[in-house]
């Protein structure tokens, strides 16, 4: 009777899991602390950290359809938008962009880190909001992608219209870039077509109209499931910042650079350019080795875990000789004491 209550209980409470990470433990969260701190020049307290997590997480909870990515990434997100506000001195034309929206969890964040900023910039979303990767409806939640669910999640956080601007349809549209080009860029999000040339189209398109000092989120990097995204960065951008651009952070499936004083590659001498290059060698290594950190990881935790499938392998032949044996030795014993 009480197995049937129990699993009663349990199917009245079931939620279908998101196949992405919704928590950070705060060993986690104290290197994205690290991490953040370096790439914005700033002090966050790991509080701040954890409070951008509940509101991610509260956000995808109370909206229709879910949010993209780990969390780790979404809270990337938000402080790209927060800091952008914060340390760029924005003309009437800047803009936040953003190539991909989906049910619009990422313009949600944008739209609060501005109005923590205290500033009033705008966030341009570029999607044509008419399916998933040429689905109606979305993979995981079986939702549909659209218009009217995107300013339905909008609306629901207390967003108007006036905060945010869609152009509807593909970012290499020319009628939407001859209109994206009228603003100035404080941070740009690309995250929408993830094959190779979709990314390279983004990049070459939209990243010149970031301002000094501005960012760039590439998401989906180092993806297992867009391995695209990281062969066009690694080859087309990282050996190429010649700069213009610095990498300041890469963490989880993100990367982010920031636009650099250095706007022409005519303004840098010889020893400049080495220098850049150099560089750009150096984040390589500098990914390489990450990346032998990561399987090392992996390796030892395998390890581990076969390590500990044979102690119980071995104590379960132990227990079941024990019982298999037990009635022998009873014999035995008896025939011995008598």
């Amino acid at each position: 009777m009480l197995d049937k209550v129990t699993e009663k209980i349990s199917k009245a409470f079931e939620v279908e899991k998101v196949p992405f990470r919704r928590n950070l433990s705060t060993e986690e969260m104290r290197k994205l602390q690290d991490a953040c701190n370096r790439a914005f020049n700033s002090v966050i307290h790991i509080d701040i950290i954890e409070k951008i997590m509940d509101y991610c997480c509260y956000v995808e909870r109370n909206m229709k359809g879910r949010a993209a990515g780990n969390i780790e990434d979404m809270i990337i997100r938000y402080l790209i938008r927060f800091y952008a506000s914060m340390q760029i001195e924005a003309a009437d034309n800047a803009c936040h962009l953003e190539i991909g929206a989906l049910f619009g969890a990422a313009t949600i964040f944008s739209c609060h880190a501005i109005r923590l900023s205290g500033k009033k910039n705008i966030t341009v979303v570029i999607d044509p909001l008419e399916g998933y990767y040429g689905r109606e409806k979305d993979l995981i939640t079986n939702l549909p992608v659209d218009e009217n669910t995107f300013w339905s999640n909008i609306e629901r956080f207390g967003y108007s219209k006036d905060m945010i601007e869609v152009k509807k349809g593909y970012s290499d549209d020319e009628n939407i870039l001859k209109l994206v080009k009228n603003y100035q860029i404080l941070s740009l999000l690309i995250d929408g077509d993830h094959s190779y040339e979709g990314v390279k189209k983004d990049w070459l398109n939209y990243s010149p109209l970031v301002v000094t000092g501005g960012y760039v989120l590439i998401d989906d990097y180092n993806s297992y499931f867009w391995p695209d995204v990281s062969n066009f960065v690694n080859k087309e951008i990282i050996s190429n910042l010649a700069g213009k651009w610095e990498v300041v952070l890469v963490f989880g499936n993100s990367i982010i650079l920031k636009r650099t004083e250095l706007e022409e590659f005519e303004m840098l001498s010889t020893n400049d350019v080495l220098f850049h290059q150099l560089k750009g060698m150096e984040r390589k290594v500098q990914l390489g080795e990450d990346a032998l950190r990561q399987r090392d990881e992996l390796l030892r935790l395998n390890s581990e875990e076969i390590k500990s499938l044979k102690n119980e392998i071995k104590r379960l032949r132990n227990t079941w000789s024990w019982k298999l044996t037990s009635p022998l030795r009873y014999f035995y014993n008896l025939l011995k004491n008598n």
